[in-house]
């Protein structure tokens, strides 16, 4: 995976504010399961972590065909996470 800038802010923020999110966009090749990488597909995605208890926490991705980022495989736009906890945390290093 590949952390990119998220395009509302410009660039990544080494501190939060609590009611301002932080925002993790990436981009790298998708994988089922335990599988291998899937070739020429390539996935987009952006994380929101409004902080705790994470009610607010928002998520979207974007599945496409590296060789046509028109042809869209799967578009989940950005929205409200219904259950869980997203923890984006600029502290610890990232892992690929």
């Amino acid at each position: 995976m590949t952390l990119v800038k998220p395009p509302q802010t410009g660039g990544f923020e080494e501190e939060r504010h609590h009611d301002s999110p932080r925002t993790v966009c990436a981009r790298g090749r998708p994988r089922c399961g335990d599988g291998p990488a899937v070739d020429g597909y390539t996935i987009e995605f952006t994380l929101v972590d409004y902080g705790e208890p994470g009610s607010s926490d928002r998520a979207a991705l974007r599945i496409f065909k590296t060789a046509n980022p028109a042809e869209v495989v799967l578009n989940v736009p950005l929205q409200l996470l219904t259950t869980g906890n997203l923890q984006a945390h600029y502290d610890q290093p990232h892992k690929t």
